[in-house]
């Protein structure tokens, strides 16, 4: 139960670790995407510019621009303005049909005018003025004569540089990870100390407290051997040996839940056939069977051969069909059955009106949905518990869900 506690410690805290830095990654990086957008269309814009003039006459390039030297006020502006001489860019102007008018294919001479018109073609029937084909990243707007200028610009350092970022990021998510792991891991047991000196104590307690228990239980039940042996038998006496038997029941489920919680419980796998431990659990129950005059449907194969410990799922049978005999309604069937799918046994049976919310509490100790039923009946609130505790031990999944209003279903599933 300890390490179970510890590791759900560790998963949560990871999980929520994970979640935050995730969360950090996605928005460094898509940060840092939109700025390289917003910087490759205002150098498209100005470069649409630049090669305006050339063509308009001014065949003189810009001079490069000054060193201005490191200025925090220009850190985080979208844009600065591109270097002319270096940027590798193809400019085209297209007329209201879409005829192309001018090119500039000199500072891309990997791209010719036919890979131009290929490019443009999908892009004149599109309302968006910009966007990536490929690499490059292109931007259009409309002149004052009416035609489309369109500028396309190399984005290929950039969305490496992008590309780059995320790869970094990535590693020392991951790398972060691997370290918040393994300080969770070391200190994990130091975080949840008192919670676990706690849980030692309410253990042992219980042990201490069912062992002491147990002798004056064994002096009254001699007693009571000894009052009816002398001729005072009497429904007193039966009284007295029904609670003595009852309360032995209960220590002897207070210890074995104490023994799952800290692990002590020695399992012997072997390959058993369930249907042959079913049937035999069956016969045992014949006399409470003809007492509440139930009926038990099997829906089950000629073998079910696992490799389980065969005093664990003798006891969570017996709690299973014994819980499914004492509350079943009268005249009703109770189903015991095999789905192959998933490997799991089911116990269902038609019960008094309960929620899901209900039939979930019915794991916890002592719970009683209705306070006197469970009373009457002999029940001590600690077998569904107890069958938990021995299923999760073994490493099987026991589980309650209602089929109707009226019926529940007890799975566990191997």
């Amino acid at each position: 139960m300890i390490k179970q506690m510890q590791g759900r410690f560790v998963r949560i805290a990871m999980l929520s670790f994970t979640a935050v830095l995730l969360c950090l990654l996605l928005g460094l990086n898509g940060l840092n995407y939109w700025q390289t957008v917003q910087e490759l269309d205002g150098e498209a814009s100005h470069l649409i510019d630049q090669s305006q003039n050339q063509h308009q006459g001014n065949q003189e390039r810009p001079p490069l621009p000054k060193n201005q030297g490191f200025d925090w006020a220009r850190l985080w502006q979208s844009y600065q303005e591109p270097n002319y001489h270096t940027a590798r860019y193809i400019y085209a102007k297209t007329d209201a049909d879409g005829k192309l008018v001018t090119s500039q294919l000199d500072r891309m001479d990997d791209y010719d005018q036919g890979t131009l018109a290929n490019m443009l073609s999908p892009l004149l029937k599109s309302s968006k003025n910009r966007g990536w084909i490929g690499v490059l990243r292109y931007y259009q707007r409309t002149n004052s004569q009416g035609e489309k200028e369109w500028l396309f610009v190399d984005a290929g350092r950039q969305l490496q540089a992008v590309t780059r970022l995320a790869m970094i990021s990535l590693g020392i998510l991951v790398l972060t990870l691997l370290i918040i792991y393994g300080l969770l891991r070391y200190f994990s047991n130091r975080a949840i100390r008192p919670l676990i000196n706690n849980i030692k104590r309410q253990q042992e307690f219980i042990s201490n407290a069912s062992h002491e228990i147990k002798t004056p239980l064994a002096v009254l039940a001699t007693n009571n051997d000894v009052l009816e042996l002398t001729g005072c038998k009497n429904e007193w006496t039966q009284s007295n040996r029904r609670q003595i038997q009852r309360l032995n029941a209960l220590v002897e489920q207070m210890l074995q839940l104490a023994r799952y919680d800290e692990g002590r419980v020695a399992l012997n796998p072997e390959s058993l056939d369930l249907v042959v431990l079913l049937k035999q659990a069956l016969d045992d129950l014949e006399g409470l069977l003809e007492a509440n005059q139930a009926q038990v449907s099997l829906n089950l194969p000629d073998s079910i051969l696992l490799t389980i410990d065969r005093a664990s799922f003798q006891q969570v049978s017996q709690v299973l069909l014994e819980n499914a005999l004492q509350y079943h309604l009268a005249g009703t069937e109770i189903e015991i059955g095999w789905r192959q799918a998933d490997k799991s046994l089911y116990v269902t049976n038609h019960c008094q009106q309960m929620s899901q919310e209900q039939a979930e509490r019915l794991f916890e100790r002592f719970y009683r949905p209705d306070q006197g039923r469970q009373r009457d009946q002999g029940g001590s609130g600690m077998g569904l518990s107890l069958a938990q505790a021995v299923a999760e031990g073994n490493g099987w999944h026991l589980k309650v869900g209602m089929r109707t209003e009226t019926e529940i279903e007890f799975t566990i599933r191997f």
